[in-house]
């Protein structure tokens, strides 16, 4: 599956200290009409208090490094996995869906808060 993989933020140690949803989310990568999409695995870490998000990894043919580097916004800004779920993020077939894959496991990852 994966040609790429990146991370940001905490890992390792801190997934023993802080709220990690035990599945990931796999998202196909472009709107399903387009051909040639492909799955990418978004893990996301976050404080089990307040939901900020402190770390992500991402693996997958294409699209990763994008999705890292909106995440790692997120981490630099003090984004919440609530705030994250609220980015409007670019749409357009040939490189993304509907629902970016960022948001999905956002949206995954929050409904495991609840």
């Amino acid at each position: 599956m994966a040609n790429w993989i990146s991370s940001v933020g905490e890992d390792g140690e801190a997934r023993k200290q802080f709220f990690k949803p035990e599945n990931h989310a796999r998202i196909i990568q472009r709107a399903h009409y387009y051909p040639g999409g492909s799955e990418i695995l978004i893990e996301l870490i976050a404080e089990k208090s307040t939901g900020r998000i402190l770390g992500a990894g991402a693996a997958g043919k294409e699209g990763v490094s994008k999705r890292i580097y909106i995440i790692a916004t997120a981490i630099t800004a003090g984004m919440s996995i609530g705030e994250l779920t609220s980015l409007d993020l670019s749409y357009a077939p040939p490189f993304a869906p509907v629902w970016d894959p960022v948001l999905v496991a956002a949206n995954d990852f929050k409904k495991k808060m609840e």
